[in-house]
């Protein structure tokens, strides 16, 4: 097709119901932008890197820590998502530990940001494979008392499912390290219950919301909670290392706009959202899907496992398109679909109308995917990701010293990270998924 305002014309155009990313899914409801909206930093219209006291930018934050904390949380505003933030949390985390050796808890699961933020920062993992049952005491006695400066967990993850984090950050607390969530995918939670299934709310010392994923504002809007107000400096001050000096001031105002309606009808707007949600599963099952509910799961997200009707996951996701339906994204055998409070009945009508009409073929099952054993750690993470490289394909790999984050992106998961060596077991598992590995040369 060529250029992107073609492209962006043409989905236009389409009418197609949009259950993925950015929340506003393509409608002026909550906000809506001219070529006024795009402008820099003057005198009026404040800094976002240094926002002065009393002006709009800390009106905004201030707002937005009422809407998404039940008391006295900060917030700090993005206009490069949820990235910055992370970088901003481990570098203020880095900054206030005394010099030496720096670790942090962290799940396998985390977002490949986590794995650079690190590597720049200069902090090694420590991997946490399950939060259910965190071995913190083997972790301290791995490194030393006094070397890890806090625990990193994502919750909710792309499928919707969520940790325990009302425990994990007891846990934290009684070990003395902060703990903070990638909630990128739980911006809504603010919205929902009152703010109990929130992080902030849970006890986690930083929450960060990618608000675009799933609340009705541009690409790129994000925020970050902290619990204690004394960290702002701290915390601006680290935002500064990464941030660009040219903030989006049309998605500041697409923000401050959203914000405007949420705080006073966020609550009401999700829970007819939620209805819509539970009834298009109750459809959905009499289709013949079924719905994992093991767990703690984001009550918002939808995931159509494909094997319940005897689809791959291509082959529905393609058949949604067809029936103008746009979902999020699919992987062998599940559809992921983003819902916000911008989809309208009718969008819903389209999707349940679409799922209806599906000709259901012999279900199937699927074994769980065997992932490969965690790799040895034989350099560290910053030494890998700054070493001079070389791409090898994967049967070459083997022995090799990972040199770039191998992930499936979405959701950005990494296999294999800087400084870890490569076994034959990493090496068949990325057959036919990668071309080339990079690894350090030698």
């Amino acid at each position: 097709m060529g250029r992107l305002h073609d492209i962006f014309s043409a989905y236009a155009a389409s009418s197609a119901a949009r259950f993925h990313m950015p929340g506003h899914k393509g409608r002026g409801g909550f906000f809506e932008l001219s070529s006024c909206d795009d402008l820099t930093e003057l005198p009026f219209t404040d800094n976002l890197n240094d926002p002065s006291p009393g002006g709009p930018i800390r009106e905004l934050e201030a707002r937005v820590a009422r809407c998404v904390a039940r008391g006295g949380a900060g917030a700090l505003i993005s206009c490069s998502g949820t990235t910055l933030l992370v970088q901003t949390v481990i570098a203020h985390m880095a900054m206030i530990w005394p010099a030496g050796e720096k670790y942090l808890l962290c799940g396998r699961t985390c977002h490949y940001s986590v794995i650079n933020a690190m590597a720049l920062c200069g902090v090694e993992p420590l991997w946490v494979t399950d939060w259910e049952n965190p071995d913190f005491d083997g972790a301290f006695r791995t490194v030393q008392n006094g070397k890890i400066i806090g625990a990193f967990v994502t919750s909710p993850d792309y499928y919707g499912r969520m940790a325990d984090v009302a425990r994990i950050s007891r846990l934290c607390k009684a070990h003395g390290i902060a703990l903070a969530v990638d909630n990128a995918h739980g911006a809504h939670l603010a919205f929902h219950g009152g703010g109990s299934l929130h992080p902030i709310n849970l006890g986690a010392a930083y929450s960060v919301d990618s608000a675009h994923k799933t609340l009705p504002v541009m690409g790129g809007a994000a925020y970050l909670l902290y619990a204690e107000r004394s960290r702002e400096d701290g915390l601006r001050a680290a935002a500064r290392l990464f941030a660009t000096s040219s903030p989006s001031f049309a998605i500041l105002n697409s923000l401050d706009r959203t914000f405007d309606r949420i705080e006073a009808a966020g609550g009401a707007l999700h829970a007819e959202l939620l209805g819509r949600v539970e009834k298009f599963k109750g459809i959905a099952r009499a289709a013949g899907f079924k719905f994992d509910d093991r767990g703690l799961r984001d009550p918002y997200r939808i995931v159509l496992h494909t094997p319940d009707i005897g689809y791959t996951g291509q082959e529905l996701y393609d058949a949604l398109m067809e029936r103008g339906v746009c979902c999020e994204f699919h992987d062998g055998v599940d559809v992921v679909l983003i819902p916000s409070v911008a989809n309208t009945s009718g969008d819903f009508g389209k999707l349940e109308a679409a799922v209806g009409s599906l000709t259901r073929k012999e279900p199937y099952t699927v074994a769980p995917p065997v992932e490969p054993p965690l790799p040895e750690r034989a350099m560290p993470l910053r030494e890998a990701a700054f070493a001079p490289c070389e791409a090898v394909t994967p049967k070459d790999s083997v022995g090799r010293i990972c040199a770039r984050s191998v992930y499936a992106y979405p959701p950005g998961t990494p296999v294999l990270v800087p400084g870890e060596r490569i076994a034959p077991e990493q090496a068949a598992f990325f057959e036919g998924k990668h071309e080339r590995i990079y690894v350090v040369k030698e």
